[in-house]
């Protein structure tokens, strides 16, 4: 996998690790994955920072 070219399963994969909505087996196994997997270690960081500069933008919003 090189960054920038996720399938629908990976993106999905990601998604809901980072949402932490894993059943914990898949969990242990998709962390597996990534300690193994720099390419998809880099998109679970990207995802990650994606999410995050949502929820932020969220909040400035709230604040004003």
């Amino acid at each position: 996998m090189t960054q920038g070219t996720l399938d629908r399963n990976s993106f999905e994969a990601i998604e809901a690790y980072v949402l932490d909505r894993m059943h914990a087996d898949e969990r242990i196994r998709f962390e597996q994955r990534i300690a193994m997997d720099a390419a998809l270690r880099a998109e679970v960081d990207l995802e990650r920072d994606n999410i995050r500069a949502v929820e932020l933008g969220g909040m400035s919003r709230m604040l004003n």
